[in-house]
């Protein structure tokens, strides 16, 4: 007992070691060695999210502690500082009050970075076909290598631009985590079975919203959808720039085309206020910018198989999709 009291004592008042810096996992996981050397023993796996203290470093080796008090070696590839962590858990306090203009998946390997922009600080490299919900839409110009020669050349030229999304998303294996991912990286998830009817059209969807119930020509009821999308190339101004509704034929399985509306250039978010019951009326509304440069309110109303602006200085656009007409 003497024994454990005078090494307890010692323990308190021995001076640990400083403490350089705080960082945390962001990987879905991440080894604690022995020691740099080739031969190491593994000695704990840490999780995402994990809390470390930095105590020393070697090369692309961090000496840490964690919460529980073990102490060894972490490569530093498997690490974010503690101020990319904060930003990536202010981001993910503000992604929960957002509303969700799409949900998609990654198609291919990509970053997901504290800020819209490529030099941005990496909180995680998310894998193929992890879900996400798609939040916000930013444009930046994308980074161009200039060497000293074409350097005065290319000064006055426009940069190029790219897409970028705020996304939430739960890896699997891994906590909720947010930030900004490339938007070619991205795949918005349609139902089926608009994936045939947007790319037939040559439209490039940024988000879809359910509008309302309709009957079909199998007597039940299903969905009449809402798609926005984009055509051509990204970095736009615009976060959309085609509106297309689609309503369920009455005379055939599958879907017309109850309302095109092409060249707007609109803005998310996108407020619905989705039919009640079987052919209810459905209100949505955006914020649109015409070729003057001004900005102002569009709202439609959807009542069946119509749609129409409610706000128009013309008279209204509106087109019925014919029930026995060809999907498309």
């Amino acid at each position: 007992m003497l024994l454990v009291v005078i090494l307890g004592a010692g323990w308190l008042i021995w001076p640990r070691r400083p403490v350089l810096g705080v960082s945390y996992v962001n990987g879905r996981s991440a080894t604690l060695w022995s020691t740099t050397a080739q031969v190491r023993e593994a000695t704990a796996t840490l999780a995402f999210g994990d809390r470390l203290e930095i105590l020393d470093r070697d090369g692309n080796f961090a000496e840490v502690r964690t919460a529980k008090g073990l102490e060894g070696w972490v490569d530093m590839r498997s690490l974010v500082r503690s101020e990319e962590w904060d930003q990536a858990m202010a981001l993910l306090a503000k992604a929960k009050q957002m509303p969700i203009e799409a949900r998609g998946h990654t198609k291919a390997v990509g970053n997901l970075r504290t800020e819209p922009k490529r030099q941005a600080d990496r909180v995680l490299q998310l894998s193929r076909d992890v879900p996400v919900e798609m939040l916000e839409r930013r444009v930046a110009d994308v980074p161009v290598a200039k060497s000293a020669d074409d350097a005065e050349e290319n000064e006055d030229a426009e940069p190029r631009k790219e897409d970028w999304w705020l996304v939430r998303a739960t890896p699997q294996g891994q906590g909720e985590i947010a930030g900004w991912v490339l938007g070619r990286f991205l795949e918005v998830d349609l139902p089926s079975p608009l994936p045939d009817y947007v790319s037939g059209a040559g439209i490039h969807p940024v988000g879809w919203f359910v509008l309302g119930q309709l009957p079909d020509s199998s007597g039940g009821v299903v969905p009449e959808y809402l798609v926005l999308g984009t055509r051509g190339t990204e970095g736009l101004d615009c976060d959309f720039t085609v509106l297309r509704v689609y309503t369920p034929l009455s005379k055939r399985p599958g879907y017309g085309t109850a309302f095109v509306e092409s060249n707007v250039c609109g803005h998310l978010p996108l407020n619905l206020t989705a039919a009640t019951g079987t052919g209810g009326e459905a209100l949505f509304q955006f914020r649109a910018t015409d070729a003057t440069g001004r900005t102002s309110d569009r709202k439609y109303v959807a009542r069946e198989t119509s749609v129409h602006r409610v706000n128009e200085e013309v008279a209204p656009r509106v087109a019925k999709a014919r029930r026995s007409a060809k999907p498309r």
